[in-house]
């Protein structure tokens, strides 16, 4: 049996009309209780801290031990200078001498360490590095730290020849200005060698 229309709405009058006043008086009462958000800036609050400890923490201790590698070495022990090395273990340490720098084959396909003191006309030479020792030293040469404005006198004069061609020095920086290829070249330092570069040349020549 069909309802028409008329009939189907006075239902729905009839059944929002069974509706209890009370029901109705505390439907309209009823205030939705407020979520505080102090827990949620809470926890911003603490995820912020935490960052700024572990920045102070690792990264400026880290920043700080770079710049101050001019005093001290990595393992705490005082820096040594590749010059003040070069100087005092000269007797001890093992390499050929040139007379002149025409006697150096700058494309023999060998790589060298070679080294001149102040003054002097002789050249110091390495044995011949292997592939890995270039690598190592050459990724070392580009750690240290900036002269800055200081004046820096040498005893020695120091090279890598990378047998290629191509020369580099632990003292300047590595850009395409001060890379020499197939000769010696004269320089003011930019850089103090790290202390893991000295340490390679140590051990290389000792």
């Amino acid at each position: 049996m069909r309802h028409t229309k008329e009939e189907k709405v006075a239902y729905l009058f009839d059944e929002i009309g069974g509706i209890s006043d009370v029901l109705v008086a505390e439907a309209m009462a009823y205030r939705p209780k407020r979520r505080s958000m102090m827990p949620k800036y809470l926890a911003v609050a603490a995820s912020l801290l935490v960052c700024c400890i572990l920045f102070v923490t690792l990264l400026l201790p880290a920043k700080n031990n770079a710049g101050q590698e001019s005093n001290s070495s990595g393992d705490g022990a005082p820096y040594v200078s590749l010059d003040a090395m070069l100087t005092n273990a000269s007797a001890e340490l093992r390499y050929t001498e040139l007379s002149s720098r025409e006697e150096l084959n700058f494309f023999g396909k060998q790589a060298y360490l070679v080294w001149q003191e102040e003054g002097s006309d002789t050249l110091c030479v390495s044995r011949p590095l292997t592939y890995g020792e270039l690598q190592r030293l050459t990724r070392a040469a580009t750690e240290g730290t900036s002269v800055g404005e200081e004046e820096v006198s040498l005893q020695y004069r120091v090279w890598i020849l990378c047998g290629d061609g191509t020369v580099i020095t632990p003292y300047l920086q590595q850009t395409a200005g001060t890379v020499g290829y197939g000769e010696l070249f004269d320089y003011d330092p930019e850089l103090y060698p790290s202390q893991s570069f000295t340490t390679l040349v140590s051990d290389l020549l000792t």
